[in-house]
């Protein structure tokens, strides 16, 4: 999805980001897609979603380009149960996702890393971070919650003649133990939420019925 700038980033795992052909024109709905691959030893499920927005890509830049815009607005609805900004753009994020009666506890340090921006194109993508390195900040919340230590994902938003954006999110996510259809249920139930999510939250930021925080 990152194209050839993601091979020269050393930061993603681009063997994986790269296996979902990316859409030179938005769907007519939001789209989901969804595989599964073996990557250094482990076995992980991926997702895409596409979807038209209105919003241009300067708009979506702006939030993905300011994680002080983001801490604030992840949907329950994904069972996003925390989210803190430790440093820079590194996030800690707990979530538990209810299937089946059961409650699955995960949480990650994602690292955002910038690839490209233009005016008309903006790519990047995300890793899990050391938790040992965030060890003595994230002890207070993280509950013993299970640690996600791999796992990958990214954003290309690209302009449309028309106006408005082509927006692309992905997520690579280990399955460690856990049925590989299991999770990949899971993720492609919770990423058109997401984006549906997002797409508001950018709009507003866009209109500003949000005040950005001046932090």
């Amino acid at each position: 999805m990152l194209l050839a700038l993601l091979a020269a980033a050393s930061a993603c795992e681009p063997s994986l980001l790269s296996r979902f052909a990316s859409p030179s024109v938005p769907p007519l709905a939001l789209t989901v897609l969804s595989a599964t691959a073996e990557n250094a030893g482990g076995t992980y499920v991926g997702a895409q979603v596409t979807m038209a927005s209105r919003s241009p890509p300067a708009a979506w830049t702006r939030v993905l380009e300011h994680p002080e815009l983001q801490d604030d607005w992840h949907p329950k609805a994904l069972g996003t149960e925390r989210v803190e900004r430790i440093e820079g753009t590194d996030f800690y994020q707990r979530t538990g996702i209810s299937v089946l009666g059961f409650t699955i506890r995960r949480q990650i340090i994602a690292r955002v890393h910038w690839i490209t921006t233009t005016a008309e194109r903006m790519q990047s993508c995300w890793y899990a971070g050391e938790p040992a390195a965030f060890a003595a900040r994230v002890a207070a919340y993280e509950e013993g919650s299970t640690w996600q230590e791999h796992g990958y994902g990214g954003w290309t938003i690209s302009g449309q003649p028309g106006g408005g954006s082509l927006v692309e999110y992905q997520v690579w996510v280990e399955s460690r133990g856990i049925p590989s259809p299991l999770v990949s249920w899971g993720v492609k139930r919770t990423l058109p939420t997401l984006l549906d999510a997002f797409e508001v939250h950018v709009a507003e930021l866009q209109a500003g019925a949000v005040v950005s925080p001046s932090r």
